[in-house]
């Protein structure tokens, strides 16, 4: 530390340098979070290989949906007019194909609400975000005479997430820095000391936003759109917390007989020891999530470097600053050298001290119930994420309430293999596999090839092709009547023939008119041979007709799919035209991909959604084997795979993050403690506090404002926050106890020294960490007032149970074993008398 005051100037002259030239150079950190920062599973997930396999054969593309409102029940004048805006959205760039609601009756009734006053349009458009985004932005401004239209998909929702979260980002960096001016002219009253914490901490704010925007565009490192909000609220609240520290323990050493160099010296040696492991706690705890593998929780690493840009700042100008201004950093307060010691702490030193058992009791009565029998649960619906301002939600909520969900966000599976899929065998096999799916609880419809409005196609039939074969069969039966019909009226003609007496008047009749006999002998011959020839083509065509209908039951009976599916395709089937657009709509990659769609019946961002899909996964394992699909792969897209991806993931990573993040802070501490006892003590606090606060705040989002438990980030952050910040206020204490027994006080003395000096710094630090990260209410993203939710109810709860309490108690339970397994400071004070 000498050092640094020695050359100062020279020192923070290079600081205020490397930060200009971050500021100047770097790029912006809001837009390259936007286009980078999607809420996605990682890469190797099966919902983001589904895009990859299309992506693979040319079939890349994004969905989107234009949702129309009508001011009348539709007819044909509005028909006329959706038509025309159909159009008129094919003809966008970007846009690649649309689905119109009016192709046919069954389209019609899945694509019109059952009040006949909304209508969905699916539009399919380029694999591009950007792209896509155009386009539903030009969508959106097509000029039309509808009640309203709204334009909703995946990637517009995460555009208007976004949206919300910058526009918030504004309002949290005011209301930040106005609630820590008002707080530090509060707590200080002083004009100059609130404006030190605030200029050292927003360049800081700049200089990590800056390095954050180099290490993101140039080597690849992690960003999302939460990273901004989660700098402005951590950085100011620790940021100014680590300030408060110093500036009071100047205002101690102020009050020495010392030389104001030697004051700023001893500040930054003792308190500065104290927030250098904070930070350090602080960096681990959140440099632990480079081992995580979800994307946006690996963002959050950017809190680390952004903690390290602080402390460079912190250790650099903030000394100088203090050499230039001495006791005018408080004016115009006169008391710049007292301290307030807190009288509250004090008592509840005393009652620690002397009844530790019973603070522990009173800790665990409270803290276990709350734990035990709150609800945890999460939500998945992004849909909550922002208000329902947004066009995007406005169309999701028209969806929900006059659609299907399953419907607009149906399960996706990809089929792919290296050899063609769409030949009659993988069509039989594929309808054999909706079938199985159908009947998988939770599922609503399947739509493939076989089935594209959800209704097999009635040709395929094995039923409706038998039915057709008794119906020719019948006809045949017909015309072997119609035989018989001519073959009796040869007989008629014949049988006078076999009559001696009626042959003999003929020849009568033929020597008395020769040629009328012969003309008559000839007519009848005549029309014996018609009847013949006739006769002869219906039994010829009965019998071709009976060995087609032979044949085609003779294939039946070998078709194993018929067994399987309850279809028969053959090759000249799948030239018809409908089938044909079927093949066109559920396949690609000519034919080497199969697609089908399962429409679920509960809500596709729902837990029991979730549940399906894994059904859905273990229903497609099962029917593929022994088919045409056998050693194809298949990969499941769609909103619903998507979250159980995203659940699976979270659900690993909190677990390696607990672990990381609880091994990395009790080494920290134990290095810098020089003890195992008191990091876990200090940890067990903050894991006691977390599922306390998270219990509390699922009963808000859940019980009380019914939005279905936490979003799915919640807990994951809340935690690594809790973890990384709340371990401070335990070192503050922690740390004064132990000099105080450095300087030879018993245990009892020095918790309560501790306590007393460290109260108002704690509860002030703390204030102003509640006011920071309440500003993240004003950021517009529910993901992030219930992250403010969680860690202000758990700074509350540390700071009324865990500091005053629970520590403090267990700490003197622990006596001289609180150093163990290393030497206590009274055996080194032992030593040393």
């Amino acid at each position: 530390m000498r050092t640094i005051l020695k050359f100062r100037w020279l020192i923070s002259i290079v600081v205020i340098i490397a930060v200009a030239c971050t500021l100047i150079f770097a790029p912006n950190l809001s837009k390259l979070a936007s286009d980078q920062g999607n809420i996605v599973p990682p890469k190797d997930t099966t919902s983001q290989q589904y895009n990859e396999k299309l992506k693979d054969v040319g079939a890349d593309s994004k969905s989107i949906s234009a949702v129309i409102q009508l001011n009348d029940k539709l007819d044909n004048s509005s028909k006329k007019d959706i038509k025309s805006y159909i159009n008129k959205i094919e003809k966008i760039k970007g846009v690649k194909d649309t689905i119109s609601p009016f192709e046919n009756k069954d389209v019609e009734d899945k694509l019109v609400s059952k009040d006949k006053k909304s209508v969905m349009i699916p539009i399919e458009t380029k694999d591009n975000r950007s792209k896509t985004l155009d386009a539903a932005d030009d969508i959106k401004h097509l000029d039309n005479n509808f009640k309203g239209t709204y334009v909703t998909g995946n990637d517009v929702i995460f555009d208007d997430i976004n949206k919300s979260v910058d526009d918030g980002l504004k309002t949290t960096e005011i209301v930040t820095f106005i609630l820590i001016l008002v707080i530090l002219v509060v707590v200080f009253r002083s004009v100059v000391t609130p404006f030190i914490p605030l200029v050292l901490i927003g360049l800081s704010y700049a200089f990590s936003q800056g390095v954050l925007a180099l290490l993101v565009k140039y080597a690849d490192f992690p960003v999302s759109i939460y990273i901004q909000p989660f700098l402005v609220a951590l950085l100011f609240g620790i940021g100014t917390d680590y300030c408060i520290l110093l500036l009071n323990r100047y205002k101690e050493e102020l009050g020495k007989d010392q030389s104001n160099f030697n004051a700023v010296y001893h500040t930054f040696k003792n308190g500065g020891r104290t927030i250098l492991i904070c930070a350090v706690t602080v960096l681990v705890g959140f440099a632990a999530l480079f081992f995580v593998k979800f994307e946006l929780f690996r963002s959050a690493v950017g809190i680390a470097v952004g903690v390290l840009c602080m402390m460079i700042v912190l250790f650099t100008l903030f000394p100088t600053l203090l050499v230039l201004l001495g006791d005018k950093a408080f004016w115009p307060s006169k008391q710049a050298s007292s301290h307030k010691d807190s009288g509250i702490w004090g008592k509840f030193g005393q009652f620690t001290t002397t009844k530790p058992f019973l603070a522990l009791v009173i800790v665990l009565i409270i803290m276990v119930p709350i734990i035990m029998f709150t609800p945890n649960n999460i939500t998945y619906d992004n849909t909550n994420e922002i208000s329902d301002d947004y066009d995007s939600i406005k169309a999701i909520n028209i969806i929900k309430d006059k659609f299907s969900e399953g419907q607009a966000f149906p399960v996706q599976i990809a089929i792919k293999d290296d050899h063609k899929l769409t030949t009659n065998k993988g069509i039989n096999d594929l309808e054999a596999l909706a079938q199985s799916l159908e009947k998988v609880k939770g599922v609503d419809k399947v739509n493939t090839i076989t089935r594209p409005t959800g209704e097999p196609i009635k040709q395929f039939k094995a039923t409706y092709q038998l039915n057709e074969m008794q119906k020719k069969i019948t006809s045949a039966n017909q015309g072997l009547g119609q035989v018989n019909d001519g073959l009796g009226d040869m007989n008629s003609q014949v049988s006078p023939l076999t009559d001696s007496s009626k042959v003999q008047g003929l020849m009568q009749q033929g020597s008395q008119a020769p040629e009328q006999a012969n003309q008559k002998v000839t007519q009848q011959a005549g029309q014996m041979s018609d009847g013949l020839k006739r006769s002869q083509n219906g039994i010829s065509q009965v019998q071709d007709g009976q060995k087609k209908l032979q044949q085609r039951l003779k294939d039946m009976s070998k078709a194993d799919s018929i067994n399987k599916s309850g279809m028969y395709i053959t090759d000249d089937m799948l030239k018809n035209k409908k089938v044909k657009d079927a093949i066109d709509q559920y396949s690609d990659g000519k034919g080497k991909v199969v697609l089908l769609n399962v429409e679920l019946s509960d809500d596709p961002f729902s837990k029991k959604a979730m549940n399906t899909v894994d059904s859905i996964h273990h229903t497609v394992n099962n029917q593929v084997k022994d088919t045409a699909f056998k050693d194809s792969t298949v990969e499941y897209g769609g909103k619903s795979s998507e979250n159980n991806d995203l659940q699976t993931t979270i659900d690993n990573d909190m677990t390696k993050a607990i672990v990381l993040i609880t091994i990395f802070l009790f080494i920290v501490l134990l290095i810098f403690e020089r003890s195992i006892i008191m990091p876990l003590y200090m940890i067990t606090s903050i894991l006691i506090t977390y599922y306390a606060s998270v219990g509390i705040s699922n009963l808000i989002f859940d019980n009380v404002l019914g939005m279905g438990g936490l979003l799915l980030v919640v807990p994951f952050f809340s935690f690594v926050v809790l973890m990384a910040l709340g371990v401070d206020y335990a070192i503050f204490l922690v740390n004064r106890f132990g000099e105080e027994v450095k300087g030879g006080k018993d245990i009892n003395s020095a918790l309560l020294t501790a306590m007393r000096k460290m109260g108002i710094v704690i509860m002030t630090a703390c204030v102003i960490l509640i006011g920071t990260v309440a500003a993240l209410y004003t950021s517009g993203a529910m993901t992030l007032m219930e992250i403010a939710t969680v860690v202000i109810l758990g700074l509350i709860i540390y700071n009324i149970f865990m500091l005053p309490l629970f520590i403090p108690a267990v700490a003197k339970s622990f006596g001289k074993g609180n150093w163990w397994p290393f030497k206590s400071p009274f055996d080194k004070n032992n030593t040393h008398h």
